[in-house]
Formats: structure tokens, sequence, C-alpha cells
């Protein structure tokens, strides 16, 4: 996956350039993201069903991303290509929740310093454009994308229930070295989604789009390694669905130069699969343990600056 978007690039870029009636846009783009990555562990129950055990909620609020699209027009037909980063931060937190006695009420709680170190995502975006008016078009579109997020947490403190009991925010809290590191987390998605954009003009020079598409299948695996308990759990996932919007308005000026202000969000919920623990450092297969499973949650809100040459 990650070999296909370098060749969407040098293919978007060297039909822009040998191409007749094309127009080719380069478009930088910088904003911010607030959100929330989730990780599930699953006991699996007599009758298959599953059985939270765990939920961890890794917070970043917000931050900062940077990356830039490149898209080629041929007439109707559009293909874009986008990458994207954040930056490595240290402002967010995960909160870390065990649900111990089948119940669905927690039994362990543990806060801890959540930091971001490495992040990329990437799309590919196939588009076709009616045009009703020089005012109105609609464009169905589908997509490839594809995202990893790494974290690492450290410090906090924990909260422990004795015996049977249950959580509550009156337990006494077992602090941790603030250098410490507790817990590390990495989650790769891809997935294929469709949908449609809607672009209306106005004043000759504003347009405003909206945007709204959907996934139908999740791929993802993560690598989750505790670093107190010597424990790699290894999560391989599949199915889930993902839904996505965006609204962008465009102020164009000079003919080929364009300010944006965008704002999109997105939810990806009920990726599950298998999962296997082993020590940190071990290779190979692990042990099968029940199921684990993701979600991500986001918005983020950015301007823009398109350069266009037809």
């Amino acid at each position: 996956m990650k070999k296909l978007f370098p060749g969407f690039l040098i293919l978007s870029f060297c039909t822009a350039l040998f191409a007749d009636g094309y127009k080719f846009s380069i478009e930088p783009f910088f904003g911010v993201r607030s959100g929330t990555l989730y990780e599930y562990a699953y006991s699996v129950l007599p009758n298959n069903s599953d059985y939270k055990l765990s939920q961890l909620e890794w917070h970043y609020n917000p931050a900062y991303l940077m990356g830039g699209t490149i898209t080629s027009d041929f007439g109707a037909l559009e293909f874009s290509t986008t990458v994207l980063g954040m930056n490595h931060i240290r402002n967010g937190v995960l909160y870390d929740w065990d649900y111990e006695n089948y119940d669905g009420k927690p039994t362990k709680f543990s806060e801890h310093t959540a930091e971001i170190t490495g992040s990329v995502e990437a799309s590919g975006n196939l588009a076709f454009r009616f045009e009703f008016d020089e005012a109105f078009s609609v464009a169905p579109f589908a997509s490839i994308n594809y995202s990893q997020m790494r974290w690492d947490s450290y410090g906090g403190y924990t909260q422990y229930a004795p015996g049977k009991g249950y959580w509550n925010k009156d337990l006494p809290k077992d602090y941790i070295d603030p250098l410490a590191k507790c817990i590390s987390y990495q989650n790769t998605m891809w997935y294929p989604a469709a949908g449609v954009q809607v672009k209306t003009n106005f004043l000759n020079f504003v347009s405003l789009q909206a945007g709204f598409s959907a996934a139908p299948y999740i791929f993802s695996n993560s690598v989750d390694q505790h670093w107190m308990r010597n424990l790699e759990i290894i999560d391989t996932m599949r199915r889930g669905y993902g839904f996505f919007g965006e609204l962008k308005i465009d102020v164009s000026f000079l003919r080929y130069h364009t300010i944006s202000i965008f704002a999109n969000g997105q939810t990806i919920q009920n990726v599950k699969g298998k999962t296997e623990y082993r020590n940190i450092g071990d290779t190979g297969k692990g042990i099968p343990s029940g199921r684990g499973g993701a979600a991500n949650t986001n918005y983020s809100f950015g301007f823009s600056y398109k350069l266009t040459i037809d």
C-alpha cells in the first residue's frame, strides 16, 4: 500500500505534463486536528459474542497538520493525490479502562501523558464531474486511503479497585514516574471509500464545496506494547466502516491562485479482528487471546493555497 501513493503522484504529474486540455494544480495546506484513537480488547464468549475487557482512548487536542494535494483535471475526469502528517506533540492524554467483572462496569483506570511520535496519511481519488451550469456541479468519486499513527505514553497514575470491586474517581491514586514509558501503540489502517462532492459558485470568484463519503470495510493492524508488563499485543483486524465529510470555501483571484478554508471530520467504527500476545522483543507467532478492536474519530480545520496551471 505504501508504494502506491508515490506512483499516484508520479502518474498525476506526468499525465498533466504531456496531455492536452488538462488543468494541473498543487495545493499545500496547514491546519489543526483534534480527535481520539480508540483501542479495544475483547473476550470471546461461548455464544461467540464479544465482551469488552479493556478500552484505551488516545486523545490529541489539538495537533498541527500539514500536507498537500496534487490534482489533474482532464475535462470531467479528475484525479488527485493527498499526503499529510501531524506534528510530534506531547499534549495528549491516554485513558485506560478495564472491565473485569463481565458486567460492563469499570474495575481499573489509569491516566497517562500521551505523545504522537509518528503520523502519516495518504489517499488517491478519482472523480467524474457533472457540470449542470457554470455555477453548480456534482462529482461522484472513489478513493483508496491509508493512515498510520504511533503513540507513546508516560507517567500518570493508576486507580485499581481491590478484589472484585469497581473503579470510582475517589479511589487512591498510585502515581508513576513522569519519565517512565508505560504504553506504546501503533495503528495502521487502509480502506476503499466512495462518495459525492457538490460544488456551487458565487460572484464568479467564490465557491462552496461539500463532500461526503463512506468506507464499507476497514483493513487494520496494530501493535500495543505495555512496557511495565513486558507484554506486546498484536491485532490483525478487518471489517468495520467509516463515514467522512468535508466543507470548503474557495476564493479565487488572478485566475490561477486560490485561497481556501476547510473543515472536515471522520469516524471509523467497529473494526475488529484476532489478537495475539507475546513478550516485547519476541518474534514469530504469539499466543491467541480473544479479539482486538479499533476506532478513530477526529475533526480538522485549516487553510490552503492552490496554484493552477492550464
